[in-house]
């Protein structure tokens, strides 16, 4: 689509084209297409009905300046918000992501010194849009550092949405933790967080509002006092369903 291609899918092209943190002036780069909750089909007059994909992933692979294999990952969908002329400005999905992440929307598999480059690669975790990946100084993402997860939300309750969403966290750490100054967020708004949890329990916060859990698909994150990303987890509409929360367990 049009928009997509002029806005965000543009934009991150223009971010690997100005990459400076490469050495050698050379970048591998590979893109393909992404088929599922958003094909969508045309059919050209005098030619046979074609899919449009429902996004496009992007594998990137440099030398970085410290002279190891940089590889960067990124997915982008062509949804209902992608679609909105942005007339430049990047509309916000997901963008950067392991790759073992297409690996699973693919079907591909590849080699093991991808994985290896990835799993090193600072960053290599999921973002919600173009700024975070080349934000200064921004607060260092701690996923695999604290044991406190985001295990489960509920995106469609049955009857009315609003005031029934909630998102359960699990602290499977060896201490209380308190939750003062924390924050649950969607790539848009936040909401803060009060309240403890004890070690093994878990913590359910309902009336998400102004978080916004849509049934499309989205995602959800979890910060801490500091700032710091402490977990996000991402769904698609195909786990979305009407009384019955997403689990986020078997990640």
């Amino acid at each position: 689509h049009k928009h997509f291609n002029r806005d965000e899918w543009r934009d991150l092209e223009a971010w690997i084209r100005t990459l400076e943190s490469d050495s050698t002036n050379k970048i591998s780069e590979i893109t393909g297409p992404i088929f599922g909750d958003y094909d969508r089909t045309v059919q050209p007059l005098g030619s046979e009905l074609a899919i449009v994909p429902a996004g496009f992933y992007k594998v990137i692979a440099y030398i970085n300046k410290e002279e190891h294999l940089e590889v960067r990952c990124f997915v982008m969908y062509q949804d209902a918000a992608a679609l909105v002329d942005g007339k430049g400005v990047v509309d916000f999905q997901r963008y950067q992501v392991k790759i073992s992440h297409i690996e699973t929307l693919t079907g591909l598999q590849f080699d093991a010194v991808y994985h290896t480059a990835n799993a090193n690669t600072n960053n290599s975790t999921e973002v919600d849009g173009l700024k975070e990946v080349v934000q200064k100084n921004k607060p260092p993402v701690r996923d695999d550092e604290i044991p406190v997860f985001i295990v489960a939300a509920m995106v469609n309750p049955t009857g009315r949405d609003r005031g029934n969403e909630w998102v359960s966290l699990l602290n499977l750490s060896s201490t209380p933790l308190s939750l003062d100054g924390w924050k649950l967020a969607d790539p848009e708004k936040s909401l803060p967080l009060t309240g403890s949890v004890d070690p093994g329990q878990s913590f359910v916060i309902r009336n998400v509002s102004p978080i916004q859990l849509t049934n499309s698909g989205g995602s959800i994150s979890l910060y801490n006092a500091l700032g710091e990303r402490v977990d996000r987890v991402h769904y698609t509409r195909s786990q979305v369903k009407e009384g019955t929360a997403v689990s986020f367990l078997g990640r």
